[in-house]
């Protein structure tokens, strides 16, 4: 009996010190419109959005915890969505003052439907008068995640390094992340990643996994 309760105990140990190697290393993941609310589902922790288990919890043994927030669209012809990160410019910056307080994450990425298939954005001009009026970089390993997207999935993925994110929402949210970085020593890369409207789920999903990874291998050569 004696042997049983150390073993509970020491399994108790491991969880806790898997729990707190991961302390710290939260990476962000946000969302607009389908499919990337719907790709990012699995990393959910709202059971309403995820009834099923919570895949985040230190990913692949990676050492990092993936968390990610989305708004819900009721049909085809609602725009700006309920819950997390509305399209809109007042509740996304609330959302991200909000969750970024909470988790204080090492790493941002936000996902909006645009050319795609897996447009990687770079470039986020203040068209929105929120801050110094300078354009701010996203810090992804852009070209790393462009190769392992198109060799491990049957989605095109490119870096758009002349061009920006756009004046709406979706640059709005790059511009918001990439400002945060130089505020925040801990923040080690973000950016925003421009999805096709007719990307398949499964092929979004891939895309997504491929892009962690790459992300994660990066986060642990800084």
């Amino acid at each position: 009996m004696a042997q049983y309760r150390f073993l509970l105990f020491a399994g108790f140990l491991m969880i806790t010190l898997n729990s707190k190697d991961a302390e710290g290393r939260a990476i962000l993941l946000t969302g607009y419109w389908p499919p990337t609310n719907e790709m990012l589902r699995p990393f959910s922790q709202n059971p309403d959005q995820n009834p099923s288990d919570w895949e985040g919890l230190n990913w692949e043994g990676a050492g990092y915890d993936v968390y990610a927030y989305f708004p819900e669209f009721a049909n085809s012809d609602d725009a700006v969505g309920t819950g997390d990160f509305k399209v809109d410019y007042e509740d996304t910056k609330a959302d991200f003052d909000r969750v970024t307080q909470q988790l204080k994450p090492v790493a941002i990425i936000s996902f909006g439907r645009g050319q795609g298939p897996w447009e990687i954005e770079v470039n986020f001009p203040d068209y929105y008068k929120i801050s110094d009026g300078k354009t701010y970089h996203g810090t992804l390993p852009g070209k790393v995640i462009a190769k392992q997207v198109n060799q491990n999935t049957p989605v095109r993925a490119w870096v758009d390094a002349k061009g920006d994110a756009g004046n709406f929402l979706c640059g709005y949210i790059g511009h918001l992340g990439a400002r945060y970085r130089t505020s925040h020593p801990e923040v080690q890369a973000t950016g925003f990643i421009h999805v096709s409207g007719d990307l398949s789920l499964l092929n979004a999903r891939l895309a997504l996994e491929e892009t962690l990874r790459a992300l994660i291998e990066s986060l642990k050569r800084q």
